[in-house]
């Protein structure tokens, strides 16, 4: 029962970990961009 459950685990791994992947690493990637935004707005708004 539980190596039958692991198997279907582990196929629904293979088949969906590339799309989860490249989405967390879209997540990633782009509240890095907004947190690099919100820290230049920041500088340059106390430069001036």
């Amino acid at each position: 029962m539980l190596g039958n459950c692991w198997c279907i685990v582990n196929s629904w791994f293979h088949h969906n970990f590339p799309r989860t992947l490249s989405l967390s690493l879209y997540l990633l990637v782009s509240f890095s961009l907004e947190v690099v935004v919100r820290v230049c707005f920041v500088v340059s708004s106390l430069e001036v």
